[in-house]
């Protein structure tokens, strides 16, 4: 089936998930009978075979009233619970027939990966190898929280600072874990979900800003010496706190990193930039729902996620279809790759000021490209940070295009060199803090930029 003869919905929102249902629809009506009379023997597995199919009408057709946001989360909640045990009874039958048949192993391939396709709305773990996970502390928006190496042998430690787009910070769990494995120490600011935040609590692009400066403070007092590694989204309030702190003979840290964020968005607009630079006040206040436990009005992060899978929609429905319709068992790299898409549909929705603002201020005026921000009711000077900066992105970056980041450079008025600036090439977003290319080629790049500090 082409996905030429699909006429998808309109709604960036459900587009991707209407058309694995349409794909799923028509390949389940030409088997069915063959379905049912496999389960046949078993009147559970019928049973759960035939909700299951029942999960796949109009999987978010509902999802764009507020009245219905509750709604639409439970409904994501029933949709991994029918998936769930559909799972453990074909494991059963697993056991007793050794999946003989090539399309028991296909309907186990299709559950899990549908299983991973499916929103979640619950923070995950970090699951990071350590020798301590702690808090060091906590405030009305975050938790910062700090990872030791079994071994410490690095003079200094890595502050990350998570983006809030969406996701969750355990996102970061891969940089995390090759952070530890070359034996630094790691903090970062896990973000509290809307869900968690106080509905009077301040939670616009100031207040955040504010908090990220005071980690500086907190992490200085815990560690002789730290970097900063900002990811995507918060690279702009990153420079922003930097100003600040300076501004107010704070402490600060040695350097910060600046990882595929969006500083310039004018210099190299990628189709995600694009939708939001068009972003009119109607159609802001139109994404707005209220968070169901704190009432906090929210950006819903299925929105967010959704418009970022847009932006490469083939890539990612062929990832679904080769791993559900596969007839063998999946192998490491699969398994990798089912991994990734469980912790990428874990969603955390972002509070409304926080994502109006970043669509005014970063998006549309562009203030960090005119080098003063408003803070509060006071400027901030981007253009006079001495903190020294090393830039990185991604050649193949989808989603924040080459050169974005790369402005902070002349913003800061800083000289790029060999040591401050990485194009990784043949590296898209994600793999820019993430995976292979993070390891052998970020890791050492931000070595060589530290000894160049010395």
């Amino acid at each position: 089936m082409s996905l030429d003869t699909l006429e998808t919905p309109q709604t960036h929102t459900s587009s991707i998930f209407w058309i694995y249902h349409e794909i799923f629809a028509q390949w389940v009506q030409s088997t069915l009978s063959y379905w049912e009379s496999l389960f046949c023997h078993s009147q559970e597995l019928l049973e759960i075979w035939r909700e299951m199919l029942q999960q796949h009408k109009n999987p978010l057709s509902y999802i764009s009233t507020q009245g219905e946001y509750q709604t639409f989360m439970s409904s994501q909640k029933a949709r991994k619970l029918v998936f769930e045990t559909a799972l453990k009874q074909l494991q059963l039958l697993k056991g007793k027939e050794k999946y003989i048949n090539p399309e028991l192993q296909r309907l186990e391939n299709y559950i899990r990966t549908n299983l991973a396709f499916t929103f979640t709305f619950e923070r995950p773990d970090y699951n990071v190898s350590c020798q301590k996970e702690e808090e060091i502390c906590e405030t009305e928006r975050m938790r910062l929280m700090k990872f030791s190496p079994i071994e410490i042998s690095q003079d200094n430690a890595y502050l990350l600072i998570a983006p809030i787009s969406g996701h969750f910070p355990t996102l970061l769990r891969k940089t995390i874990q090759a952070l530890l494995d070359e034996w630094y120490e790691v903090y970062i600011t896990d973000w509290k979900s809307p869900l968690e935040i106080n509905q009077n609590t301040l939670t616009g692009l100031d207040a955040y800003t504010q908090d990220i400066s005071d980690t500086y403070d907190i992490v200085s007092h815990d560690t002789q010496s730290f970097d900063v590694l900002a990811v995507c989204q918060p690279g702009p309030i990153t420079l922003s706190s930097l100003a600040l702190s300076e501004s107010q003979w704070k402490e600060v840290p040695r350097s910060v990193t600046l990882m595929a964020s969006p500083i310039d968005t004018s210099v190299n607009p990628t189709q995600v930039w694009k939708v939001w630079e068009s972003l009119s006040p109607m159609m802001l206040h139109q994404a707005q729902l209220t968070s169901p436990k704190s009432g906090k009005q929210v950006y819903p992060g299925t929105y967010q996620i959704s418009n970022f899978i847009s932006a490469n929609l083939e890539r990612h429905l062929k990832k679904f279809t080769s791993l559900a319709f596969k007839s063998t068992p999946l192998d490491i790299e699969e398994e990798k790759t089912l991994a990734f898409y469980h912790e990428y549909f874990a969603v955390m929705d972002i509070p409304f000021d926080f994502f109006q603002e970043t669509i005014q201020k970063v998006f549309q005026t562009r203030e960090w490209k005119s080098g003063k921000v408003r803070f509060w009711d006071w400027l901030l000077d981007i253009n006079n940070i001495q903190t020294p900066l090393c830039i990185i992105e991604g050649e193949k970056d989808d989603i924040c295009g080459i050169g974005e980041t790369h402005a902070a450079l002349g913003i800061t008025e800083q000289t790029e060199t060999l040591e401050n600036y990485l194009c990784v090439p043949d590296t898209g977003h994600y793999g820019v803090f993430a995976g292979k290319a993070f390891r052998k080629q970020v890791i050492p790049h931000m070595s060589r930029f530290q000894q160049s500090l010395s």
